[in-house]
């Protein structure tokens, strides 16, 4: 692209100029105490009729006088304290005391304004009171106080002046004025002092500058060009003279005055960078780019504020000849100007960063640049550069940029870039990971060719997976469906997509068409060796569902033989327990117990639930002996675990078996006490009541029946044991006694009770999915209250503690979690218990708890992938707060190898927050590009991964990059989070 400077505004030329020109004329402008004509004509008139060598102080006063008009102040004070000292009271003390007041205000250190101030005091009708007034606005005067100055020659009467000292006085009084701006009162004192031969001069210079002042500029050159060189301040006039050239075009008399200044010695250095400039972009207007540059690089290292046309031209310079990072630094300041050089300017900065391979940069100045209407031609170069930035991988935060693609070719329907623009389109949208808009552009072209239907089918399958993965998976099988239709452009992306499509449809319980689709998979795939393993597992599973447990034996061997090595030992060890339950459905117990001890080899950290089935084959193979000793070493080793109460229930069935009368007491009696509110407690609570029954001892079957109606009035076990007490007690013809004990047990068995808490279970339910979290706390309080042993009271439970958790009431969600975690019988429901333990520790700061909560969620076997990775993430927060960073950090690097997903996009953004606040910048920056590159679907925390990078770019001293990140990112956030544009905001100002 062509450099050029475009004609600027007048009136902001003028305004530049006319800034510059101000503070030229008040440096320039004499300032100066009484003339010497006017010392002389004091010192004539304070003389005395004594002669020169008289020893009285008349002679003093004689020599003092003759100082003064030598010029010599000091001398004169001298000469007048002797004279006043000899004849203090004397008719010469009042001469004296004025030529001693106006000899001070020539010397250092003196107070000449008190003594001026004394002698008006003293003799208020003195001969010389008026030449007093006027030496007092001298002392204004001279010291630069031209208000109090004007003040004090407006008290001066002309009358009492003789002529040299009344132009004096004027030709002050108007510079004054000056000086205060009140250049419609000044310039009438000039013009009549333009008639006084003294000032004549003068007065036409700052008639000049007056007109210039005020925008005369016609009349500012007459003026200007008739004042005579060879003094000040009438030297500067080719100052001034310049600066109008230059502003109406004529850059040849420009340059020849700004350069008539510069070869000068004498003039002010406040002239110098002004003068520079001038003659630097004057050369530029007439063609000399390469002799304007070392003036204007002049003016820049002289000036504080260079003027943006200067810059810019300082810029494209650097540019054309390769300086890229010169270029930008130039045309950094330019571009913030909204203007024609400062749309200029944001494209020939996105162009050098281009030079430099940093596309981020280029496409954030190309996406501003394309933004701004100033100039049509820069725009549509713009555009064009920032489709080959975003081709090249660069990234504008949350920016649309292909939509701008898309304006572009409707306002530029003929250009020259429009093919390559329309080309990028579609893969711009994929490189943003707008699938959407990317298929509702191909949708918009009318007749797609192969190329575009290629393209539609890759977009098809990504938005398919993206959606699985976000949780929708009814759109992903409607898009994966067709993705996987189009194999005749790319059967490879057909057969990706045709296992994506099997996971939806197991997702959504269609294990029949999941079964056809993983096969379909199977057959026409030459897919990666870990995407065959995969399509094995989820096989495997789907025939799980559909009870084809003899298929899904052979799909998870399949799979355990496929699968490459470094595949994840959690999904290794699920596969071994999902391969050992298919056989223990196909009464395989042999080989179930097999696979289970290889599950748990495979990862012991959760092998409760292999052991635990492990010892259920020993019993099912009639080995109760064997199963007691594994279920009894799985206890001792998962303490915690969620399958303890269902371990000691087998246990003492298989005492029971064993015939081991004593021992299945003893371990139903273990079972009561550690859980008794656990499902497994109350059925130990019946099974020892049975078991004493079965052993002949009906008293204590009696007792131990009571026991589960008194503790368990509304569980289903209390109705058993009901039953069962009703036909003992019937059986020794003592039935009143049984209604009498049934009657005194508050909500013992009656067929209503099960009935009322399930239907006050299903009022929570209902109240949960509307949303009135207020009613469905009062009916899970209510199932809890009237019938904490029921089957519905744990699921009530659960309801009770989530719903005071949103109301951020963390006490007593705590509290019911807590309870949770006791009476939970499933691991799910245990699972559930714990997380909320967890996530209301995490809210109260307590990271011990957090930590503790989160191991024991981690151990356990049946938590899902998707729990895991919040309590680890969890976890690493609690860690990191508890001082332990490394073990956080290994947490964090581990998560956001799965950005996707929630907490992996929140691990990569700690993970590189942690870097930049520990002082390492380099890994910082890997980590959060990483992340941005990612692209995750999660706004909130990529926005916060681009702050970061601003802040770390900020850091670095590069400030146009990390604004313009910050500046992109607020106009294009989708989000209104008020903390994101807080942060925003924070750092640009």
């Amino acid at each position: 692209m062509n450099g050029w400077i475009p004609g600027m505004k007048l009136m902001r030329m003028k305004k530049a100029i006319g800034k510059a020109a101000r503070v030229a004329a008040v440096c320039m402008m004499g300032a100066g105490g009484m003339c010497g004509s006017a010392m002389s004509q004091a010192a004539a008139e304070v003389s005395s009729s004594g002669n020169l060598n008289d020893p009285d102080a008349q002679g003093y006063v004689v020599r003092g006088s003759m100082m003064l008009d030598d010029g010599n102040p000091r001398g004169t004070i001298d000469q007048m304290n002797e004279a006043l000292r000899l004849f203090p009271a004397s008719s010469e003390a009042e001469r004296g005391e004025f030529a001693r007041a106006l000899a001070a205000m020539s010397v250092p250190g003196e107070d000449a304004m008190a003594l001026l101030e004394e002698f008006l005091q003293k003799y208020p009708a003195s001969p010389w009171r008026e030449r007093a007034l006027l030496a007092v606005a001298d002392v204004w005067y001279d010291q630069g106080d031209y208000a109090l100055a004007l003040k004090a020659y407006n008290r001066v009467s002309d009358k009492s002046l003789d002529k040299s000292l009344a132009s004096a006085r004027l030709y002050r009084k108007g510079y004054c004025l000056l000086k205060l701006a009140d250049y419609d009162i000044a310039a009438p004192i000039y013009e009549q002092l333009s008639h006084d031969k003294d000032y004549a001069a003068n007065a036409r210079f700052y008639l000049g500058y007056i007109a210039y002042v005020k925008g005369d500029y016609a009349r500012a050159a007459e003026l200007m060009r008739k004042v005579p060189a060879g003094g000040m301040p009438g030297d500067m006039a080719p100052y001034y003279l310049a600066q109008m050239a230059f502003l109406h075009g004529d850059y040849k008399e420009a340059l020849s005055s700004a350069r008539s200044l510069l070869t000068r010695n004498d003039v002010d250095g406040v002239f110098m960078p002004e003068a520079n400039r001038v003659a630097g972009e004057s050369l530029y207007r007439l063609g000399d780019e390469s002799g304007a540059i070392p003036y204007l690089e002049r003016y820049v290292a002289m000036e504080a504020n260079p003027q943006n046309t200067a810059l810019y031209i300082l810029g494209v310079d650097c540019y054309r000849t390769g300086r890229y990072d010169d270029a930008i630094r130039y045309l950094t300041p330019v571009s913030e100007e909204d203007s024609r050089i400062g749309h200029s300017s944001l494209l020939y900065i996105g162009q050098s960063y281009l030079k430099l391979d940093n596309y981020n940069a280029a496409t954030l100045a190309l996406d501003r640049a394309a933004r701004m209407n100033n100039d049509p031609q820069v725009q549509e170069t713009a555009f064009y550069n920032l489709a080959v930035a975003r081709m090249q991988g660069g990234k504008v935060p949350f920016g649309s940029s292909v939509g701008m693609l898309e304006e572009f070719l409707q306002r530029y329907p003929d250009s020259k870039y429009a093919p390559q623009v329309a080309d990028h389109v579609v893969s711009g949208y994929m490189t943003d990971n707008n699938y959407p808009a990317a298929l509702a552009a191909i949708e918009r072209i009318p007749h797609p060719g192969n190329e575009v239907l290629a393209a539609k089918q890759k977009v098809l399958y990504a938005l398919g997976t993206r959606e699985l993965q976000s949780g929708d998976a009814h759109a992903a099988r409607r898009h994966l469906q067709e993705a996987a239709s189009m194999s005749r452009h790319d059967s490879a992306v057909a057969a990706e997509a045709t296992l994506w499509l099997a996971e939806a449809q197991s997702k959504l319980g269609d294990y029949a068409g999941a079964v056809r689709n993983y096969n379909s998979y199977l057959r026409q795939s030459d897919g990666s060796k870990s995407n065959h393993a995969m399509a094995r597992y989820g096989l495997g599973y789907a025939r799980l569902a559909r009870k084809e447990f003899a298929d899904a034996r052979t799909d998870f061997s399949r799979f355990l033989q496929a699968a490459p090595s470094g595949t994840d030992k959690h999904l290794i060890a699920d596969a071994y327990n999902r391969l050992a339950d298919a056989q223990y459905y196909t009464s395989d117990f042999a080989g179930a117990a097999e696979n289970y001890g290889r599950a748990y080899d495979t990862d012991p950290s959760a092998g409760d639930y292999p052991i635990y089935q492990q010892g259920l084959m020993k019993g099912l193979r009639r080995d109760h002996a064997g199963k007691i000793e594994i279920l009894s070493d799985m206890i001792s080793r998962f303490p915690k675990s969620a399958l303890v109460p269902s371990a000691l229930l087998e246990m003492a069935e298989s005492y029971g078996e064993l015939g081991s009368t004593g021992r299945a007491i003893e371990t139903y009696t273990t079972l009561v006490s550690r859980y008794p509110s656990t499902s497994q407690g109350r059925q130990g609570q019946l099974l020892l009541a049975i078991t004493y029954l079965n052993d002949g001892n009906r008293a204590q079957a009696m007792e131990h029946y009571k026991k589960v109606v008194t503790r368990y009035p509304s569980s289903d076990e209390a109705r058993v044991a009901a039953d069962d007490l009703k036909q003992l007690y019937a059986d020794e013809g003592r039935v009143g006694d049984y209604v009498a004990f049934i009657n005194g047990v508050p909500d013992a068995p009656k067929p209503e009770t099960a009935e009322l808490a399930e239907l006050t279970l299903q009022s929570a339910q209902r109240a949960i999915e509307q949303n009135r979290d207020a009613d469905a706390l009062a009916h899970a309080a209510e199932v809890v209250n009237k019938y904490p042993d029921s089957p519905q009271a744990v699921e009530a439970l659960a309801i009770k503690a989530d719903v005071e958790f949103r109301q951020g009431r963390a006490e007593e969600a705590l509290a019911s979690y807590e309870a949770l975690e006791e009476r939970a019988s499933s691991a799910a429901d245990i699972n559930g218990a714990r997380m909320g333990v967890m996530r209301v520790c995490r809210d109260m700061g307590e990271n011990d708890r957090v930590v503790e909560a989160a191991d024991n969620l981690l151990a356990s076997s049946s938590l899902g992938a998707a729990g895991k990775k919040e309590v680890a993430f969890t976890k690493a927060a609690a860690l990191a707060d508890l001082g332990t960073a490394d073990e956080a950090v290994a947490i964090w690097q581990s998560l956001a190898e799965d950005i996707d997903d929630l907490y992996g996009t929140k691990s990569a953004f700690n993970l590189a927050r942690y870097y930049a606040d520990n002082g390492d910048d380099k890994k910082a920056m890997e980590a959060v590009n990483r992340l941005i590159e990612a692209n995750p679907p999660h706004d909130y925390w990529l926005a916060r991964g681009f702050i970061l990078l601003s802040d770390l770019l900020r850091r670095q001293g590069d400030k146009f990059e990390a604004d313009e990140y910050l500046k992109s990112l607020r106009d294009n956030y989708p989000g209104e989070e008020a903390d994101i544009f807080k942060m925003i905001d924070e750092r640009l100002n």
